[in-house]
């Protein structure tokens, strides 16, 4: 499913530790310490209520991270623990834990975190794949973003 992102305005994302089109640190990556990145958010509108992320390998179309119903905050820690449920975000869930890059040896792959502010909760199971949480999202999205880098 391919989301509706007109009438978004953009969403501006900083990683401290990760440029934009940059290359992957090895902590956040399956051969480090596979742990998520701390993302700070420069605009987020007063109106969003929730934040997704999709993290995605984009050259191998393989889904590594989905975590919904973030609250809308300027600061997403990172190191996020693995549980399904984060109390320390609210009522954020996620569908599995952070799972870092981790391309064949040698093969360089494009890895990008899509974030979306929306206007809503999301009430899908924790079990939802990927098209369920886009198809929750759509007409929602009042903001967007999104950061990738590289990693071989």
């Amino acid at each position: 499913m391919t989301l509706s992102l007109h009438n978004t305005s953009e969403l501006i994302i900083e990683c401290k530790d990760l440029q934009n089109g940059g290359i992957f640190p090895q902590k956040y990556t399956h051969r480090g310490e596979e742990i998520s990145p701390e993302f700070i958010l420069k605009n987020v509108s007063s109106k969003g209520k929730t934040i997704s992320i999709i993290f995605d390998d984009i050259d191998q179309a393989m889904n590594h991270w989905m975590i919904w119903n973030i609250p809308a905050v300027n600061i997403i820690p990172g190191n996020l623990a693995k549980d399904k449920r984060l109390s320390n975000l609210g009522n954020a869930v996620q569908k599995s834990r952070y799972r870092g890059p981790n391309p064949p040896k040698g093969i360089r792959h494009k890895y990008q975190f899509n974030l979306y502010v929306l206007d809503c909760e999301i009430t899908i199971k924790s079990k939802a794949n990927k098209e369920e949480l886009e198809k929750a999202m759509e007409n929602h999205i009042i903001q967007y973003g999104c950061l990738y880098g590289y990693y071989e």
